[in-house]
This record gives structure tokens, sequence and C-alpha cells, in this order.
């Protein structure tokens, strides 16, 4: 739905705008048509907005994103298996994708791939018959390669690529052919006719701006998306605007000869059948259809300016449709959700709905009995502990992938709630009866156990809960590698404390998200000060005062909570 809602609304602006600025140059009502064009092609659904200064609690989310991600494709490693609480065998990842849970946007997907794959068929043969057609011209073509200089024209265009003349017998008046080795293609009527002259400079100014790149670009646009109306306007606009300013250009040159000459070939167009075009859709031609060919004439002479009243609508055309498009990519991730009337509390960086109607059912049933959560009354909190458990055992039970997607948000939801009310021996044992097994222990879940761990005074077993992973190869997220440094300074292991914030500080530069590295920083320094290496954690210090403007902490931080996605939905 984002894609289409987004592109319908550049599609407006912009066709908006070409309406206001008539008098506009061509060329920048070709831009904006390219704009509109251009954004169909763009998977708006796929693209999320984030902001460059990241917060710990959005490494968090990253992480149970990753976990999510991981779970649903490798239900079945060991690494990431999932163990329920009821211990329910591992899901089969295959099994979500039956026809049962099959929604209708999985559905108009397909449909329109089928479509865009009918679509590439199509052109693959227009492509082979151009090809086919372009060989049989070359084998009954005429050199007449002379006629260049005999009307002074320079044979070579850009890039300096030289340009051959060639004469059909029949055909339009004029045709160009080849990127890498332009060929003109002239009626061999026109050869001794004094027409001879603006056709040619019609045909060299499409070679010298690239204009069959752009007719070969439009056609495959248009085959693949020939489902889609709008993309065949948009097609069909750009192709003549591209025709529109390679008239006004040779209009300039020569005045009025070269509107008296296409009038002339216009007409010769209609009344003689061997001057029909010929060619294919991916060759920028003299003539077109009787219609365009009419407002090609009344156009020539028309003086296109550049007012300051165009140069505001083209700017404000770009800006709002810059809007539009940020407006309805800000909830793309929340876009399946909209049937459950919450859309605006639903943060863009975990989606916690689908397109499960049942499930979605529970998700806003989970959101009113968590309307407290954020609370800091203990009472209330104690309270909403007890119904999201009893709701959960009593709840209808979901197909297998969505009631793992549910057991997840309950059981993250149920962490947070104990952490806040800072029962963290009740988060020992709820984490340790869910995963008997703490190796098949998933990655996310891993945070909220070495946390509890480090709550309750037992920095070594929180270093257990990561013992498997060798940080210095490990590919692990942001949010980890701060937590797992904090584990390793509480377990006076500064050397590897050290290692692993300088993995992260290597990612915040890779990134380019300077504000991101002040946790690491932290770490790096208090570990270097209990090394007795005063010099460099003294530089970190310096560092760290003159980009955030405070003193560098000189005590541990303190463990942050474990985040809960339903806690962004209330």
């Amino acid at each position: 739905m984002d894609y289409w809602l987004t592109n319908l609304s550049i599609s407006t602006i912009v066709w908006l705008t070409l309406k206001y600025t008539k008098d506009a140059p061509l060329r920048l009502h070709l831009c904006l048509i390219s704009l509109a064009l251009i954004c169909w092609l763009l998977p708006w659904q796929m693209i999320q907005w984030q902001s460059n200064i990241i917060a710990p609690m959005v490494f968090e989310h990253l992480d149970y994103l990753s976990f999510m991600t991981d779970w649903q494709q490798n239900a079945q490693s060991s690494n990431h298996a999932v163990t329920s609480l009821q211990t329910d065998p591992p899901i089969d990842p295959n099994s979500q994708f039956s026809l049962l849970n099959f929604s209708l946007t999985t559905i108009l997907s397909w449909v329109l791939a089928s479509l865009c794959a009918a679509g590439a068929v199509r052109l693959v043969i227009d492509i082979l018959q151009h090809f086919k057609q372009i060989n049989g011209w070359h084998q009954q073509a005429l050199p007449y390669q002379k006629v260049i200089d005999l009307h002074a024209l320079s044979p070579v265009s850009s890039l300096g690529r030289y340009v051959q003349v060639k004469a059909l017998p029949n055909g339009a008046p004029g045709m160009t052919t080849g990127f890498i080795a332009p060929v003109i293609w002239v009626n061999v009527s026109y050869i001794n006719d004094d027409k001879l002259d603006a056709i040619l400079r019609h045909e060299l100014h499409h070679i010298r701006h690239f204009d069959v790149l752009w007719k070969w670009g439009l056609n495959i646009i248009s085959r693949l998306f020939w489902w889609n109306p709008i993309i065949t306007y948009w097609a069909l606009q750009a192709d003549q605007h591209i025709e529109l300013i390679c008239d006004q250009a040779c209009y300039q040159q020569m005045g009025d000869d070269y509107g008296q000459a296409l009038a002339a070939i216009m007409l010769a167009q209609q009344q003689e059948p061997s001057a029909k075009f010929v060619g294919s859709n991916m060759m920028p031609a003299m003539t077109h259809q009787t219609a365009f060919n009419i407002r090609r004439l009344q156009k020539l002479k028309k003086e296109n300016v550049m007012k300051m009243r165009t140069i505001l609508a083209a700017m404000a055309s770009i800006l709002v449709s810059s809007l539009a498009v940020a407006q309805l990519n800000t909830s793309t991730v929340a876009s399946s959700a909209q049937m459950s009337g919450k859309w605006e509390s639903r943060p863009a960086n975990i989606q916690i709905y689908t397109d499960n109607a049942a499930y979605n059912q529970q998700i806003d049933e989970l959101v009113a009995l968590s309307k407290h959560a954020k609370s800091e009354d203990f009472s209330r909190l104690n309270q909403t502990y007890i119904a999201v458990t009893n709701w959960f055992e009593t709840r209808d039970k979901l197909d297998k992938y969505f009631e793992k997607r549910m057991w997840s948000s309950v059981l993250t939801l149920q962490n947070y709630l104990l952490d806040t009310m800072e029962r963290h021996e009740d988060r020992l044992a709820l984490l340790q009866a869910t995963f008997p097994n703490e190796a098949k222990m998933p990655l996310f879940f891993r945070h909220h156990l070495s946390t509890a761990y480090m709550k309750t005074g037992q920095p070594a077993a929180a270093m257990h809960v990561w013992s498997y992973i060798d940080f210095e190869k490990h590919t692990t997220k942001p949010g980890t590698k701060i937590l797992v440094g904090q584990i390793f300074l509480a377990n006076e292991d500064y050397q590897n404390a050290i290692m692993i914030s300088d993995k992260y500080l290597e990612w915040v530069e890779r990134t380019n998200k300077p504000a991101a590295k002040r946790l690491a920083l932290v770490n790096k320094y208090q570990a270097l000060r209990r090394l007795g290496e005063n010099d460099l954690a003294d530089n970190i210090a310096e560092q760290f005062a003159k980009q955030f403007g405070i003193k560098i902490p000189e005590q541990p931080l303190h463990i942050p909570k474990q985040w809960a996605p339903v806690l962004g939905y209330i």
C-alpha cells in the first residue's frame, strides 16, 4: 500500500506542477517527468527512514529484529531454536508458505511479479525484432556519408563517436540507432531534397544528447510495467518531450526553415505510405503520430522562459514530493497494521503486527492489557504482569509461526515488568524455566538473562551466557558489544573490555554515526584506568569532553532495562 500511495502522491504533485508551469522550459518538464517515472521503480515499501543519532535502546531493538529474522529463517538450527513455554518443537520455516497463510498482499505481489514477467518476455521479443530489423537495414542500405560534409555538419558527436549516414529505400524520413556506433537512417527519397538538412540536424541532436538511451530505457520500463497506465502515461510524456526538445534546438539553429521542412515532411508522411515509420520504439525518429506532429509544429515558435514562478513551482514540487515520501515511509513498517486502528501509536523501529487478522487481534488485546506497563507504580505493574500471564495461558492458540511471535512479545514484556519492579530473581527463574538448555537460547534473550545476572550481582554467570562467542571473530550487533563490554568490566577482564569497545568503535566509523560512540568510549576509558594506562585514558576523556560537552563518567554505566516491543504501542 505504501508503494502505491507514495507514487500516486508524487505523480499527482508532478502532474499539477506541469499544468501550472505550461510555459516552462521543456527540459525542466522532462526532469520532473523523469522524477515521477523513476519513483515508480523504487521499492518504497522496503525503505525506512532512520535517524543518525541512535540511542542504546535502539541497539537492543536492532538485536531483537536480527533475532526475529534469524529465528524465522533458521528455526531448526540449534543456536536459534526457540523453546516455548510448553517446550514445543522448533517450527518448520516452510510452513508459513502454505496457501492458507498467503495474505492478500502476498497474492498481489505474485500477480504483479507475473505481469512484469510477461512484460519481460515481450521485451525480449522486442529486442530480438529490433536487432533483426537493424541487420536487415544494413544489408539493403546505401552509404551516404558524404551528405554530412555537404551540409557542413560535424560527423563526431559526444564521446568522440563517429556518425554514419545510410539511406533506405523505404521507412521514415530520418531515424537513429546505436549508442556506441550511431547510425542515421535516411529515406532515400530525401537524399537530394532540401529538407535533408533539417533531418540530419534533428537526428544529430538525438545522438549528441543520448536520446537513443532514453528511448531504450523508456521502452524497457513501458514493457515491464505495461499493466500500469500511469507509468505508460509518463513514459509517453517523456518520449514526446524528447522530441519537442529536439525540435526547439533545431528551430533555434535553422529558424523558420526548420519549421517549414518539418511541416512538409509531416504532410508527406500522410500522403506517402512509404514515408511512414517502420522502425521500433527503441529508436528516435523524425515523424510520429498525426496528433503529436501537430503539437510539435505549434510548440516550435512558442518561447519557453524560466520565470521565477516556474523555478518556485518546480522547487515546491520536488519539496512536496520529498515530504510525501518521508511521511508515507515513516509508517512503512506499520502499514500492515492499519486494520487494527492504532496507526498513530506504532513506531517504525520494531513491527509486531503482521497481515494475520487473528494474530493482530491478540496483539491488540495484549497492548490493551499492557496500558499501565510504563507506570512507576509497582502495584499496577504487578497487576499488569498477572493479567498478561493469565491471558497468555487462557487465550486461543495460533498457528505455529504466529504463536511463536506472540510468545516472544509476551516473554519480553514479562521480563520488562519484572525488571522494572526489580524482581531480578523472578526474571532469572522465568528465563531459566523457559530455556532449560542455555546453549540453545536465542541471542536476543541472552541480553535478558545476562542483565538479570548482572543485577543480582553475578557477573561471572553473566559472562558465561556469552562464553560460546569468540568476540574477536564473531560479528555481533552493536547493543551486544556494549552490554558485553560492561560485563567484561564487571569481571575485571579489562583487555577484552578494550577489545570489544574497539570493535564497536570500528562499527561507528564504518556507519558514520559519531553520536553512537559515547558508551564504548566510557567502557574503554574505565578499562584503561583500571589497567593504569592513564595517558591513553586521559586522551579518551579529552576526546569525550570535546565531542559531547560533558565530563566522562568515572563509574560503570548503569545496566539498562531490556526493552519490550509491545511498549512502543502503548
